[in-house]
């Protein structure tokens, strides 16, 4: 299964990217107008068959940490961690 992939810059000199993953939209199948039975139907495709788009954003951690307290947390643990190997070699 082939991925299309978008990258998106919102910052030329961002430090961090972001990868979001999800299925392609499928159109839904036309009514014919006699359906007698108004439930849902076994032929709806599971979403390992749909084919999945990628979306690369490319940010600053800066401004994510500045405007969200939960990034600020997530990229705080993880510089402090990262200093934590790095003084360890």
């Amino acid at each position: 299964m082939k991925m299309a992939t978008e990258t998106i810059t919102y910052d030329p000199d961002g430090d961090l990217l972001l990868i979001l993953t999800y299925p392609e939209e499928t159109p839904a199948p036309e009514s014919t107008g006699d359906e007698t039975d108004a439930g849902p139907t076994s032929e709806v495709p599971s979403l390992e068959e749909k084919p999945a788009k990628e979306i690369r954003l490319l940010v600053s951690s800066k401004h994510l940490s500045l405007v969200s307290p939960v990034f600020k947390a997530m990229l705080h643990h993880f510089q402090r961690r990262t200093r934590s190997c790095e003084r360890h070699r």
